[in-house]
């Protein structure tokens, strides 16, 4: 497949399919309240423009390798956030009707772990196209003994994908637990930052202890 459809397909494609589900199956259709599409747009968005945009633009484990018009200021962080806020809301609409059945701790395991697993298929999937074209350039272990696209994107992609998937299923169950269910609009944007932080902090965290075994390595390499 040639880099230019995938890069159309996860840009283009997937973010205009999302969007018009999002507004005629769950607002118009569903009556789903428009704070909580909001809601469950903010805290991917949010969390691929800061967690994974640290992690790719100050870090360095992976790199967007997308046309520099499609970049502000030499980043692709809005890139990723619009990556984040499609994936993860495409797998929502999925999911519909478990998300909106009552909450309560059985059904917002079984909900995780089900998001969890058809999310971890489909990063994984993409990855692996992305990886294949030139559009991802990942650096880990895998990619540095050159195994191939399967084997890199394997050595993360059901981990990460997996591990993502399971935090924004709960993230995802509890906001529609405390703005629908509850009814409680006036906790939209502390239920945002707190989803926000509930994915960013184990990710930055790891990443961020990584990155500082790696530069303390180098360090010690050169003394």
């Amino acid at each position: 497949m040639k880099q230019n459809n995938v890069l159309n397909l996860q840009l283009y494609y997937l973010p205009v399919t999302t969007a018009a589900l999002l507004f005629f199956y769950w607002f118009l259709y569903l009556r789903v309240p428009a704070n909580f599409i909001v809601y469950c747009l903010a805290v991917p968005a949010l969390f691929g423009a800061v967690a994974i945009g640290i992690c790719s633009d100050k870090m360095k484990f992976w790199t967007y390798n997308v046309p520099d018009r499609l970049k502000i200021r030499g980043s692709s962080a809005h890139l990723m956030a619009l990556w984040y806020v499609s994936t993860l809301n495409f797998t929502l609409l999925l999911l519909s009707e478990s998300l909106f059945a009552e909450t309560n701790v059985v059904s917002t395991l079984r909900f995780s772990i089900t998001f969890s697993v058809i999310y971890c298929l489909m990063g994984t999937f993409l990855d692996l196209l992305n990886v294949e074209c030139d559009l991802l350039i990942v650096r880990n272990r895998a990619a540095r003994k050159n195994l191939g696209t399967v084997r890199t994107v394997f050595s993360y992609g059901p981990y990460y994908f997996g591990t993502l998937g399971l935090l924004f299923g709960v993230v995802s169950k509890i906001g529609h637990y405390v703005i629908v269910e509850k009814g409680l609009s006036s906790y939209l944007f502390p239920s945002i930052f707190i989803g926000f932080a509930a994915l960013s902090i184990p990710f930055i965290s790891y990443f961020g202890y990584v990155y500082y075994q790696i530069v303390k390595y180098r360090r010690t390499k050169q003394q």
